[in-house]
């Protein structure tokens, strides 16, 4: 498992189930089933009356976020080499929630954009900085929820945003003028 070919292949592989648990989900988020899931999660009392089983509905999804866990916790003992019970402790568990709120909860992608950066500043300041590295991601959690509270995938869609309200469309002020 040392050799750099098999470790580029692994990640090669984790990699492409990533994208396509993503293709996965986002379909699924734009299907019929999709709607079901929101509406059920927005008021499942109306569901229900619907006639649609919101305990189904809640079931399916939890299997297939199931399968999609399994297969991620089969990937990830070799990646990681060894597993111990400190890696499947509650630590780990609050970093993943920290990824998806870090990210944004409320996109598809947001959680696994925050789970990469997460990952990454983990690893890269827990190489320089041993110690405090938490500190650092700690400080960088802060920011980002004073910032933009629905996460690091919101930021671009608010620049655009907010660049276009300093600009102003264009005939926006002329057909305010225009009006009596």
């Amino acid at each position: 498992m040392s050799d750099p070919v098999n470790k580029r292949m692994i990640y090669s592989i984790t990699a492409g189930l990533l994208v396509l648990c993503l293709l996965v989900v986002w379909q699924l988020y734009r299907s019929r089933f999709g709607e079901l899931l929101v509406a059920t999660r927005d008021a499942e009392e109306r569901v229900r009356f619907l006639g649609h089983d919101p305990a189904n509905i809640k079931l399916v999804a939890y299997v297939t976020a199931a399968v999609m866990a399994s297969i991620g916790g089969a990937l990830f003992v070799p990646i990681a080499g060894i597993i111990s019970p400190k890696e499947i402790g509650a630590a780990a568990s609050i970093f993943m929630i920290a990824g998806a709120a870090f990210g944004g909860r409320a996109t598809l992608f947001g959680p696994v954009l925050g789970a990469l950066l997460l990952g990454f500043g983990r690893s890269s300041l827990s190489e320089r900085w041993e110690n405090g590295w938490i500190y650092a991601l700690a400080l960088m959690f802060v920011v980002v929820t004073l910032l933009a509270p629905e996460g690091v995938a919101s930021v671009p869609r608010r620049v655009v945003e907010r660049l276009r309200s300093w600009r102003g469309t264009p005939g926006h002020t002329a057909a305010k003028e225009a009006r009596p």
